[in-house]
């Protein structure tokens, strides 16, 4: 029953999910060559050391990838990185870094990593951008939450908080689809379907939500008084893109639509 408890009894890739959830027994491994002759962190799993994590960084192109948000190439599917702050200046979207999970030399897991909010936070996407949702007992998953407590550090609740604000978690694919024909029920169709007016419920939050674009950059005292206003106000969203970014037209309307 302890074997079984403790994922004794699974193969490595079961194992894996039980030592992923376990966030406080890795270790991190600083200053030393790691197995490919870099020098550069990495983490393995105290109570058995055969899995490890490493993060593993490609050489940036600037001629093939983009950079900025703004950059055309990007568009507007990755609409969760709205969530965060410092939208508008994300010098560096993405840092080619890549999140590999092994289980002695075999890599049992791998995902890029996306560097959001001018650094601060690094975090897994979603496997599918253009209708992102985690299943919670997944790898993809089990990896975000990993990132976000040893990438992250202090600033992983709060980056949390914003993300998870808007991509859902699932526990199975049959919650998801039950919970999809649930808010088609309400009016509000799925925005992959295609063109389909909103009706019922849907449309009377849509026609009632407030839109407010926030100016006061570099004010020290406005979040707390935006803080009030939306508590005080169940309908009122603000989008918090830069009044000069120039697809602050696109975000206010995917904001309308609920798409963010």
């Amino acid at each position: 029953m302890w074997k079984r408890r403790f994922g004794l009894l699974y193969n490595p890739s079961q194992r894996a999910k039980f030592y992923l959830a376990d966030l406080e027994n890795w270790e991190l491994v600083d200053g030393e060559t790691n197995k490919f002759g870099i020098s550069q962190f990495f983490f393995f799993y105290k109570p058995d050391p055969d899995f490890t994590i490493y993060f593993l960084r490609e050489l940036d192109d600037e001629n093939n990838f983009p950079k900025d948000i703004n950059d055309d190439a990007i568009g507007s599917l990755s609409y969760y990185l709205f969530a965060f702050c410092n939208v508008s200046y994300h010098t560096d979207y993405s840092s080619r870094e890549e999140v590999i999970l092994y289980y002695r030399e075999v890599p049992l897991f791998s995902a890029p990593l996306e560097c959001v909010d001018e650094g601060r936070t690094n975090l897994v996407p979603p496997e599918f951008v253009a209708d992102p949702y985690y299943i919670s007992d997944s790898f993809r998953y089990l990896m975000c939450e990993f990132v976000f407590q040893h990438r992250c550090r202090n600033y992983s609740g709060e980056a949390k908080e914003m993300f998870r604000r808007v991509i859902p978690v699932y526990k199975s694919e049959q919650e998801r689809d039950e919970f999809e024909r649930y808010i088609e029920q309400k009016g509000f169709p799925h925005y992959a379907i295609g063109k389909r007016k909103l009706s019922g419920e849907a449309l009377k939050r849509f026609e009632s939500t407030e839109i407010e674009i926030y100016k006061a950059f570099g004010d020290p005292t406005a979040p707390e008084q935006v803080a009030t206003e939306l508590k005080e106000n169940p309908y009122l969203v603000i989008c918090f893109a830069h009044p000069d970014n120039k697809d602050l037209d696109g975000i206010v309307k995917a904001l309308r639509t609920g798409k963010m």
